[in-house]
């Protein structure tokens, strides 16, 4: 399993990546997110992911 962080979680490009991670979970698991000012949606990635 190959562990992935992502910079920038709640925008655009860091939404699609982490739905190929929840689609393809046997291969990638989230190591760490990183967002700058949406604090709803990176409680809500946090707590699926964790």
């Amino acid at each position: 399993m190959q562990k992935i962080t992502i910079l920038g979680s709640t925008g655009t490009i860091g939404l699609q990546t982490l739905d190929v991670i929840e689609r393809h979970a046997g291969f990638y698991e989230v190591y760490a997110l990183a967002a700058n000012s949406n604090v709803d949606v990176m409680v809500k990635q946090c707590l699926q992911f964790k």
